[in-house]
């Protein structure tokens, strides 16, 4: 089985090189499994921000505020573990961003580490709202099984987690938009307290 504890992550999932992943993974908080249900806290620390950005570099918008919350579905010897995500949202925005679809998150194991990658496992949708004079809204969504980041698990002396999101969505639909935005940034989870991912 494998447990989710605390967490960081990679800046681009892409760009690292990454052991092999597992099958089976659980969540645990500290030493202790994490029960089915149990709810996750995750949010932007002050002074941190999420960017949304074309895929060639330029800035759509930036939040200063943001957290996504959800309950974990835990895993087993056999299968892994999703978060349903009950609510993602943005504030202090350069220009506004709304969360559409709520979208579930699966936790894949890294061997020999309590850290592990994230996929998407039911869409993400997110808007972004173009300003004036190119007013108009830019519907954008996360392919299901694509890479969303990467989760590192709280060890030794730190008591939280961190998710460092850095997920690809494609446009849906809207005018006038650029066909795929990268959404980037890091989170800590507040609750539960020492989350990371493990293998038993």
């Amino acid at each position: 089985m494998k447990h989710l504890i605390a967490v960081g992550l990679c800046a681009l999932i892409s760009a690292c090189s990454l052991p092999p992943i597992a099958s089976a993974t659980e969540y645990y908080s500290g030493t202790e499994t994490l029960p089915m249900f149990s709810s996750i806290t995750t949010q932007v620390d002050a002074g941190q921000s999420v960017v949304f950005t074309e895929t060639g570099g330029g800035i759509y918008a930036t939040c200063a505020v943001s957290a996504i919350k959800g309950q974990i579905y835990q895993g087993s010897a056999t299968s892994t573990v999703t978060m349903p995500v009950s609510s993602v949202s943005f504030g202090n925005c350069t220009s506004s961003v709304t969360a559409k679809g709520s979208g579930t998150i699966e936790i894949h194991h890294l061997s020999g580490t309590a850290n592990g990658t994230m996929t998407t496992s039911e869409e993400f949708q997110i808007a972004l709202h173009i300003p004036p004079p190119f007013s108009g809204e830019c519907l954008y969504g996360s392919k299901v099984g694509s890479d969303l980041g990467k989760v590192t698990g709280a060890t030794g002396a730190a008591t939280h987690g961190i998710i460092d999101l850095t997920g690809v969505l494609s446009l849906i639909s809207g005018f006038p938009c650029v066909g795929d935005i990268v959404w980037s940034g890091t989170y800590t989870i507040a609750l539960p307290h020492k989350l990371n991912v493990r293998a038993s």
